[in-house]
């Protein structure tokens, strides 16, 4: 997603993109207490791509103007 809002030239995509990357993160998560290992397995990936997406859309916002690449 994020090398789609590299791509865009027009500003409108680019935030069309950081908007699907927040709709993920306004999804409901796994409790953080699961009931088997492999639930836990499941809840420290999903973590780790919430994070992911959090730190590119810090570098998506970071960019100063004129430079299409985060």
């Amino acid at each position: 997603m994020t090398g789609l809002a590299d791509g865009a030239h027009a500003d409108s995509l680019r935030q069309t993109c950081i908007d699907v990357l927040c709709a993920y993160l306004r999804r409901p998560i796994a409790s953080d207490n699961p009931a088997s290992e492999e639930e836990h397995h499941r809840y420290l990936a999903l973590r780790t791509v919430r994070h992911t997406i959090l730190r590119l859309i810090g570098e998506l916002y970071r960019l100063p103007q004129g430079i299409p690449r985060s």
